[in-house]
């Protein structure tokens, strides 16, 4: 599957094709009897989720009342899964940072994925294909399916243009605000900014991929250093609320939420300076780079089709 718009067909139906595509996979991976890998499919249909609100989000204004119904879908059916991945996600975040810090000081790091590891698995190894969850993720996932397989939405390149103008304004704002005051919760908000930019930029981006192509991967870096600084925040959470608790007893708590907080600054700083080379030369320009290339006479002409072009 394929994240990417058709420059050459029109928007309509290339929004339609996408968010299809998108749905039918986290649907298959949904599907009884059809988990080879339990853990990778509910990632992967969280994942294509997340895409599809991205590119909805897009197009907002030009579906209506149909944006919140899909947008609600989608969003609570991802949720649903939510359980099924944390555990499983907070032993990578471990094992990342004991990565990160070379095995130099990590044994309570270590006692503690230990810990985790085990938690993971109590937590997914009893689910089977007609877990309650998995069910009502996979529901929610084909009534979206249903509502954008009959949209009748009237998308152009002026709707394509005003969604990546709020997305970058949004997303510099989130940006200047971190400049002056990384906490968590400020940083957790850009990135989701991020997130949705990145989505957007991906979908855009084959009608010019020499000059969208190099800002995508500056998103695409931008979103893991901003996802692993959330991820460490998830854990220190994780480790602050398990004082006393069995998992902890071997653990020394105040270690491991300092290693964690010195790797989000170094993350933090890391994330900051790229989002100068983003977002420093302004909406208007992050909106050009994205859209002019879908906004000339040559491309309105293909998505219309040959009768246009004479």
């Amino acid at each position: 599957m394929t994240y990417r718009l058709d420059p050459d067909r029109p928007l309509v139906d290339e929004f339609r094709r996408v968010a299809l595509a998108c749905l039918d996979d986290a649907i298959d991976r949904l599907q009884v009897g059809a988990h080879a890998d339990l853990e990778d499919d509910v990632h992967e249909a969280r994942k294509r989720g997340k895409e599809v609100r991205g590119l909805i989000r897009l197009v907002r204004p030009a579906l209506g009342d149909a944006y919140a119904a899909i947008n609600a879908e989608v969003r609570d059916g991802a949720r649903e899964l939510s359980s099924l991945r944390d555990a499983h996600a907070l032993v990578d975040t471990v094992e990342d940072l004991i990565s990160a810090l070379d095995g130099n000081g990590t044994d309570d790091l270590e006692r503690l994925a230990d810990h985790l590891r085990a938690g993971a698995s109590v937590a997914t190894g009893g689910v089977d294909s007609d877990d309650p969850r998995i069910a009502v993720a996979r529901s929610r996932m084909e009534t979206a399916r249903a509502m954008i397989a009959t949209w009748r939405a009237a998308i152009d390149v002026e709707s394509v243009a005003g969604g990546v103008a709020k997305s970058a304004t949004r997303g510099r704002k989130a940006w200047k605000a971190s400049r002056k005051d990384a906490g968590d919760e400020q940083v957790h908000e850009w990135r989701k900014r991020v997130k949705y930019l990145w989505y957007q930029a991906r979908l855009l981006e084959a009608a010019d991929p020499d000059g969208i192509g190099p800002l995508v991967e500056q998103l695409d870096e931008l979103s893991d250093l901003l996802g692993d600084e959330h991820d460490l925040t998830v854990l220190v959470e994780h480790v602050e609320r398990g004082a006393g608790t069995d998992e902890m007893v071997d653990v020394d708590a105040a270690r491991i939420v300092e290693l964690a907080r010195a790797r989000q600054a170094t993350l933090r700083t890391a994330a900051l300076q790229l989002g100068e080379e983003v977002f420093g030369d302004g909406v208007d320009a992050l909106v050009a780079r994205l859209v002019d290339p879908w906004s000339t006479p040559a491309a309105r002409a293909r998505r219309r089709g040959p009768e246009a072009r004479g």
